[in-house]
């Protein structure tokens, strides 16, 4: 008698479950997860059955996307031509539908990146318009009312970094989950050659080695490279302040 059963956050399995019927409770309090909408947005892009012509590219984030957030209701607006008034009437039909909006492209400030002046005419609240990192720096967060809303870079790595980044702890924060970091050192394998001014984050295929743990080169960081994040399983992270990292002496 009076001992905690279940804390605040704890996610509800098939043994919480027991638990809480052994003592007695058919019905609990719980988080609501959240609605995500995604806006995919730009001429360049094609649907994955299509063909690609000269100037084409395949839209692979959409896809990304909801293989990342899985465990979600994501409802898809499709690919997005870059014209404003367009993704503004998309825009405002998903924030009547979900509590978080994610938009592929159109973040940066080329001549058909509309994001940020589409989010200014809805009134957002622009938290920010970019951030310090690579890859990923054309990023904006703002808020409508109780919504929030994420603009992705369209390049698919700066994409995926930036949802593990900034989208996938707001997402658990909103689900009511507790947030935590798997972070390690590791022994590098290769020098890491970085521009100094922005945190890298750099991805490796990491080994465990007779109880250490090492970082191995897996390829171009290119901010359009999938291929190589498919051959890793962990990212270092270089401080902004660094522009070179040397392996380990053999």
């Amino acid at each position: 008698m009076g001992d905690l059963a279940l804390e605040v956050g704890q996610k509800i399995r098939a043994s919480e479950i027991g638990l809480l019927a052994s003592l007695g409770y058919s019905k609990v309090k719980v988080y609501k997860k959240p609605i995500l909408s995604v806006l995919t947005t730009g001429d360049e892009l094609v649907d994955i059955t299509d063909s690609i012509e000269n100037g084409k590219i395949r839209n692979s984030n959409e896809y990304s996307l909801k293989a990342l957030a899985k465990d979600l209701e994501v409802r898809s607006f499709g690919i997005i031509e870059d014209k404003k008034d367009v993704i503004k009437e998309k825009l405002k039909e998903a924030l009547e539908i979900s509590n978080i909006i994610i938009t592929s492209g159109g973040s940066s400030a080329g001549d058909y990146d509309f994001i940020e002046d589409v989010l200014s005419e809805l009134g957002a609240d622009i938290k920010f318009n970019k951030i310090a990192i690579k890859p990923g720096k054309p990023v904006i967060f703002a808020t409508v009312g109780e919504k929030l809303v994420f603009g992705l870079p369209g390049n698919p790595l700066s994409f995926i970094n930036t949802y593990e980044e900034f989208v996938k702890p707001a997402i658990l924060k909103m689900s009511g989950e507790n947030i935590k970091e798997n972070k390690f050192p590791v022994i590098l394998k290769h020098d890491i050659k970085c521009k100094a001014g922005r945190t890298n984050y750099v991805y490796v295929d990491i080994n465990k080695e007779d109880g250490k743990f090492y970082a191995y080169e897996v390829g171009s960081q290119c901010s359009n490279q999938l291929l190589m994040i498919t051959k890793s399983n962990g990212i270092v992270i270089v401080p902004k302040n660094k522009g070179f990292v040397k392996k380990e002496k053999s």
